[in-house]
This record gives structure tokens, C-alpha cells and sequence, in this order.
């Protein structure tokens, strides 16, 4: 199969199709800062799965009763749950603004604050909805696995948020909450 530049198709006279290349070429080179950049590593489900789980510190529960603020903070993951990720100054002050109480931020060299919020209401039994279990770790990518407790709930917009400072991980990538995976964007 053959490209179809601009010239071939009869757009541009050869002088101009000329410029273009080396424009875009130029601009090109001034957008990567002429530094080879190697592809991230590929990381599987798989390979996540097996990953060990990274050392986490700092463990929080946390009841909002100021719910709106949270929502920009959070990767929703259905109607009830969102994926809170935390990597520097700027997003830990919009965070500690919505949700009091968290204690001090991580080391942002080597760690980041990642955490579970739940939209459910204030559970009727009185337990605690959601619990992080363990984030596996493999290449900086991360894979959070978590507890949604089933039952009664009382709909009065109160949101519970579990949080941990997770070391060794860049970005959590995929969330399993009692056997349903997702994957945050």
C-alpha cells in the first residue's frame, strides 16, 4: 500500500510540499528537544497480577461530607466508586482541600497518594464501604486491589475515602474491586 502525500495528490507544486516536509520536520525535532525517547515499557494485566504489592504507608479513612470537591480529584469507576491519584504539591493541596485529615503528603520522589472514594452513603451496619487491599507494582504501572462491602446504605451523600502513600508506583493503571476489573483513563 502507498502513502498518499499532499504533492502526489496534486495539492501542493513541489516547492512547496518541500517547505512543508522540512517545517514539519523542524518542528518535529523542536518538539522532542532532539533526544531519542524510548517507548514505555508494556506492561500486561498478566504481569500486574503476578507484580509484588509496593510497600504502602500512611493508610487513611477519611468521611466527606463536602462531596463536589472531590468529584474533579477522582477517575470515576461506575456510579459508586472513583480512583484518587495523587503525584505532586499542586494536586495534594486540591486534595487535602476537599478531603480534611489525611495527614502529611508523601515523599513525591518516591512515592504517590492513591485512594479509593465511595458514593454510596453511610452504610447502615456501620462498617467501613471500601478498603484497599494491596497495589502491585511492575515498572511504575500499578494495579490497586480493593473491597466494596455489599449492603444497605443510607442515600445522604456522604462519601468514604480510603487513601495510601504507595511506593514504586507512577500510575495506577488498573483497579479490581472484588473481582470487576477497571481501567481508568
Amino acid at each position: 500500500m502507498r502513502v498518499r502525500t499532499a504533492y502526489a495528490v496534486g495539492k501542493l507544486g513541489r516547492g512547496r510540499a518541500r517547505l512543508t516536509t522540512l517545517l514539519s520536520a523542524a518542528l518535529g525535532l523542536a518538539a522532542v528537544g532532539c533526544a531519542p525517547r524510548t517507548a514505555p515499557p508494556l506492561v500486561t494485566l498478566h504481569a500486574l497480577e503476578d507484580a509484588p504489592a509496593a510497600p504502602r504507608t500512611c493508610v487513611a479513612q477519611v468521611i466527606v461530607s463536602q462531596p463536589d470537591a472531590l468529584r474533579g480529584i477522582c477517575t470515576p469507576l461506575g456510579p459508586r466508586l472513583g480512583l484518587i491519584q495523587v503525584r505532586n504539591a499542586a494536586d495534594w493541596a486540591r486534595l487535602a482541600q476537599a478531603v480534611p485529615g489525611l495527614g502529611p503528603p508523601p515523599d513525591w520522589r518516591t512515592s504517590i497518594l492513591v485512594g479509593l472514594a465511595c458514593w454510596a452513603g453511610t452504610p447502615v451496619d456501620g462498617g467501613w464501604p471500601v478498603h484497599i487491599a494491596s497495589v502491585r507494582a511492575q515498572d511504575g504501572a500499578g494495579l490497586m486491589e480493593a473491597t466494596f462491602r455489599a449492603g444497605t446504605y443510607l442515600p445522604d451523600g456522604v462519601v468514604y475515602v480510603e487513601t495510601a502513600h504507595v511506593r514504586g508506583v507512577d500510575a495506577v493503571l488498573a483497579v479490581d474491586v472484588n473481582g470487576a476489573t477497571f481501567y481508568p483513563e
